[in-house]
């Protein structure tokens, strides 16, 4: 690693680390603007993973295809109209996770990381819980929209158009949502008229999902259940 990228991690990695612990402890409280911690969090771990911000294809790419790049997405397309602890909640995972990646790294001596490895040996699951969290959000907007239409629906778009693009790009998302489509069709399978309904309307969002991918691309996406440890 180049002396200018550890610097860069040297300089970025502390605030981030310690924005986000704020944001996991201030986020249950009415605090205003808490988002803006989550959001910087974010930006200072693109910085310190992508380093430089370079404006072309390839570095949008890298940010894209990246954890913290799609939180960052997430957080700005959810950012629009209400939040509560549910929208919190897959960044409160996600964060939580890095800091004990961080007190790993840094202080590798002390006795609770032989706890903190549990969950990092556990990687893979902590990512699609935070993708599984997301959805659920979503679907909670979908069901209280009848409540509140005015306030929730941008909302209820923009989360739409955030999972689309996740969906596309995240392996965990998309083993996400095969898990909760095959849960629901086993417990609508009784109840024919409902589960043809839901079979027809879970078909066109696949297929406005994978709009414009190829065969090749769509079988190459196709997520896999990974193994035990």
């Amino acid at each position: 690693m180049s002396q200018s990228g550890s610097s860069i991690i040297n300089i970025c990695y502390p605030i981030e680390t310690a924005l986000k612990f704020f944001f996991i402890v201030l986020c249950p409280f009415p605090v205003p603007y808490v988002l803006i911690l989550a959001f910087l969090a974010s930006l200072f771990a693109i910085f310190r993973v992508c380093k430089t911000p370079q404006f072309n294809k390839e570095y949008l790419a890298k940010v894209l295809m990246n954890n913290h790049g799609q939180n960052l997405l997430y957080i700005t397309f959810g950012a629009i109209g209400f939040t509560n602890y549910l929208y919190y909640s897959p960044m409160v995972l996600f964060f939580g996770f890095n800091i004990i990646e961080f007190i790993k790294l840094k202080m590798p001596q002390l006795a609770i990381n032989k706890y903190g490895d549990l969950i990092r040996f556990n990687k893979w699951w902590v990512y699609e819980g935070k993708s599984r969290l997301e959805i659920f959000f979503f679907l909670y907007l979908i069901f209280s929209l009848p409540f509140d239409f005015m306030s929730r629906g941008i909302k209820c778009f923009m989360m739409g158009q955030f999972l689309m693009v996740k969906y596309r790009i995240n392996q965990e998302m998309r083993y996400s949502c095969t898990l909760i489509n095959t849960w629901i069709e086993e417990k609508t399978s009784k109840i024919g008229p409902v589960n043809a309904l839901y079979k027809k309307i879970a078909g066109w969002i696949h297929s406005y999902a994978n709009r414009d991918i190829s065969p090749q691309q769509q079988s190459q996406q196709q997520p896999e259940q990974p193994a035990q440890n």
